[in-house]
């Protein structure tokens, strides 16, 4: 089984990458900033580098896998402090979320 899981490092995202795998999913993980990314997953995980405003460059991108059977999307800016009440951003997400579809 294949996913694709953006978000993943996130605190949900982590235990779900590490279930995952502990199962045998062939993983893509689609993440912004590549220093939270554990130095294992970099070895036996697809990582690839985008930010959320930018999914419609992953059509662009050589992913190790393809086919996918499941596709979590997770990645969601400003989920806390004032972020969370900024209108715009949270629009922003939104499109982001269905690009990311």
């Amino acid at each position: 089984m294949r996913a694709i899981i953006t978000g993943a490092t996130g605190f949900i995202g982590q235990w779900l990458v590490k279930e995952l795998y502990r199962i045998g999913f062939d993983i893509t993980v689609i993440a912004h900033n590549l220093k939270n990314v554990p130095d294992i997953w970099k070895e036996n995980i697809d990582v690839v580098k985008c930010d959320i405003a930018h999914y419609q460059d992953l059509q662009k991108h050589h992913f190790r896998y393809t086919n996918f059977d499941f596709f979590f999307h997770l990645a969601w800016a400003g989920t806390s402090g004032t972020e969370r009440a900024d209108f715009n951003l949270q629009l922003k997400n939104s499109y982001a979320a269905c690009e990311a579809v």
